[in-house]
């Protein structure tokens, strides 16, 4: 299941107390995109629009992209880097799975993080504009989420805050640094105790990843017509 939340990067506050309160505030975006496909992505960036980054009229379209991912795990960095020619457009990518990573490279809201379980549609938003700025890229790409069930108790010392996580998801958020618009889907996936864990976590983050990547796909076929 995909959840759509739409938004404009000024309709967001840091005193916001809920993802609800985030995800009303986040409906407004004026060119949504096509639902991205849950399958796999054969071909991680489609070959016509990187042909037509610069058209018949020689009018050139900004298309960079740099990616900070938490629970893909470098997954969408993997699938950007694979393709040839991948470095005219995709200025980098960086994993922040800890505390630390976040809040010393992306700078994000600790705060409200730590409140939310780190893996929600507002830090995964400010990912996204960060990584943008840090790379000097026109897209921002991020993901956050839980790969696998998990329950965990507060802890102060370490910054943990309680997680009673019963079925993984996944945020993934596309920022555009020219239009200010971002578009922030929640994936939920389905996880079954009998089966492998590892092989679960892994089909999660390359599925999420995929999303991402389609994500990307559909807008810059947009801006190249």
């Amino acid at each position: 299941m995909l959840n759509y939340l739409f938004g404009k990067g000024n309709n967001y506050n840091n005193n916001l107390n809920s993802e609800l309160d985030i995800s009303m505030k986040i409906d407004n975006m004026n060119n949504p995109i096509s639902n991205p496909a849950d399958n796999s992505v054969d071909n991680p960036i489609d070959n016509s629009v990187v042909d037509s980054v610069v058209d018949s009229n020689n009018k050139l379209y900004d298309i960079t992209v740099s990616v900070a991912e938490s629970v893909t795990a470098g997954a969408i960095t993997n699938i950007l880097g694979a393709k040839p020619g991948s470095s005219l457009y995709f200025k980098g990518g960086i994993f922040t799975c800890s505390i630390a990573s976040k809040k010393d490279i992306l700078n994000i809201n600790i705060e409200y993080a730590e409140k939310n379980n780190f893996a929600n549609p507002f830090t995964t938003m400010e990912m996204a504009k960060s990584v943008a700025k840090l790379f000097n890229t026109r897209y921002g790409i991020s993901t956050t989420g839980y790969s696998l069930p998990i329950q965990r108790k507060e802890n102060l010392n370490t910054g943990e805050c309680e997680l009673n996580i019963e079925t993984p998801y996944a945020y993934i958020c596309l920022y555009d640094s020219y239009t200010h618009d971002e578009v922030i889907i929640k994936k939920e996936f389905d996880y079954d105790k009998n089966k492998s864990s590892t092989k679960q976590r892994a089909m999660m983050q390359v599925s999420t990843a995929n999303i991402a990547i389609e994500l990307y796909n559909e807008r810059i076929k947009k801006i190249s017509k």
